[in-house]
Parts: structure tokens; C-alpha cells; sequence
């Protein structure tokens, strides 16, 4: 998939997440994200967000800009990318349906809360 890096390009192979150049496929680097469950473009800003089952990961062409903080137990989907908010959802079993919503900024990885 595409990158934010212009010379490179995202490989996810087995819940593995590597960036290289398209040119050197043999500068593979391998990010600390596993496993990766979703992945979302956002071209606007530069970023690729990354999902693992309670986090999100933003990359930019400089590397990690944000990482949020433990959004839920297992499970987290994304469901929505809008307006500089991304929205989901995930299992945590001390709620009373077991299911809990987010809201992170995009720009900062912040949960915005109600």
C-alpha cells in the first residue's frame, strides 16, 4: 500500500507491518506493531494509521508521530475517519454491553472524550 514516504511503500504480510523503499526492497523495516489488524490512509495529512487489538499507531514520512493510549481490551475496529477524528470501537469486558466507543485526534492521538 502507499506510504507517506513519496519513495516508499507499506508491506503487511502475516499481521507484520514493514516499510521499504520501491526501489530497494532490501531496506525493509520492520515496524513495532503486531499484529496489525487494520490499516487506514489518511493523504491529507501525511499519515497511515496503524491498528493493532487495543491501539492505534500513526506513521508519518518521519516515523512514528503518535502512539494512542490503550483504547480498549481486544477487538478495536475502526470505524470512522472524519473531520480530524478517528472513531471505533473494541471489547472491554468491565462495561455493561462489554463494547466501549473512542474518539482519537488525529493530529495528536489523543482520546477525545464527551
Amino acid at each position: 500500500m502507499s506510504s507517506p514516504d513519496p519513495d516508499g511503500v507499506i508491506v503487511i504480510s502475516k499481521g507484520a507491518a514493514y516499510l521499504t523503499k520501491a526501489d530497494d526492497p532490501n531496506s525493509a523495516k520492520q515496524l513495532p506493531i503486531h499484529p496489525v489488524t487494520d490499516v487506514r490512509v489518511i493523504t491529507e495529512l501525511g499519515l497511515v494509521i496503524f491498528a493493532n487489538f487495543s491501539r492505534l499507531f500513526a506513521y508519518g514520512a518521519d516515523g512514528l508521530r503518535w502512539e494512542s493510549a490503550h483504547l480498549c481490551t481486544d477487538s478495536l475496529k475502526i470505524l470512522s475517519v472524519d473531520g480530524g477524528t478517528i472513531t471505533g470501537s473494541g471489547y472491554d469486558p468491565g462495561g455493561p454491553t462489554g463494547t466501549v466507543g473512542f474518539a482519537v485526534d488525529l493530529q495528536t492521538g489523543a482520546e477525545q472524550l464527551d
